[in-house]
């Protein structure tokens, strides 16, 4: 899918989400809001479903990195939005 023209995830920046508001006639502001509230909230959910992988038994560390790359980018997100 498509965020302001852009389908790899590293290119999709502010300008891409503002371009999206647009197109989808929604308020750019409050997008950034939200995608700023999402961000904010991603790091402790990966962090518990890492979590609760480990406890049921998922213990690759494909799980560990893969959880660091997205809070990671949840708080390039949270400081490139906000």
């Amino acid at each position: 899918m498509k965020i302001g023209g852009e389908y790899k995830v590293s290119q999709i920046g502010l300008r891409q989400w503002q371009k999206f508001a647009r197109e989808a006639h929604l308020d750019a502001d409050k997008v950034r809001a939200a995608l700023v509230d999402m961000a904010g909230q991603l790091p402790d959910l990966i962090t518990a479903a890492q979590a609760k992988a480990k406890k049921d038994g998922l213990n690759n560390a494909i799980i560990g990195r893969l959880a660091g790359q997205l809070i990671a980018r949840a708080k390039d997100c949270a400081r490139n939005f906000a």
